[in-house]
């Protein structure tokens, strides 16, 4: 069996093409153009076919690092969450991002919800979201970080007859199945907040 290259394949292809096409002008009673007008018109096919096909560049982007990020100590990870709401659309969008202590993203969750809650319900959620990801990825966590005091405070000190306890209770629960080496901090923007 004979290898082909991919350029000696185009060149081919097109080339067989042009002849079928002349030979279908000729058969049909037009008149034969010379070897150099196809061997043109071979060339001009080729270019417009790889010109058609480059893959463009996208252009490299270089995302800056957080300026009030605070690594997690070595050879520990850290969870990151966030959640936002639209009263609008009535969707509640929740992030989580687990990193190393070298910045490297060892994973990702980014996911939507239908449903009208408050800020700090969505903020909950997008936590338990967080550590839920990070457990079904064997991702032991020792630092989590929120933007909302109140849903740390809510995991130190659980109220479970208040509306929220139900996922609160959930969190702590997902914390405990992380094992002996769940979440020893707790951040607010930078605060460290002991678990204990």
């Amino acid at each position: 069996m004979v290898e082909v290259l991919k350029p000696d394949f185009e060149i081919w292809y097109v080339l067989t093409r042009m002849l079928w096409k002349e030979r279908n002008n000729v058969l049909h009673l037009q008149s034969a153009r010379s070897t150099i007008c196809i061997l043109e018109d071979v060339k001009l096919w080729l270019m417009d076919y790889k010109n058609i096909n480059k893959v463009k560049e996208p252009p490299f982007r270089s995302v800056p690092p957080a300026l009030n990020w605070e690594a997690p100590p070595l050879v520990q990870l850290k969870l990151n969450v966030d959640a936002v709401v639209n009263s609008t659309t009535g969707w509640i969008g929740m992030g989580a991002v687990i990193r190393d202590s070298k910045r490297t993203v060892c994973g990702a969750l980014s996911t939507k919800i239908k449903g009208h809650p408050s800020a700090y319900v969505a903020e909950c959620l997008a936590l338990c979201a967080g550590l839920r990801f990070a457990l079904s990825q064997g991702l032991f966590i020792s630092t989590v970080e929120s933007d909302s005091l109140k849903v740390i405070s809510a995991v130190k000190k659980i109220e479970p007859l208040s509306f929220e306890g139900p996922i609160i209770n959930d969190i702590i629960a997902t914390l405990r199945m992380l094992g002996g080496m769940f979440a020893t901090t707790l951040l607010v923007r930078g605060i460290m907040l002991p678990t204990n």
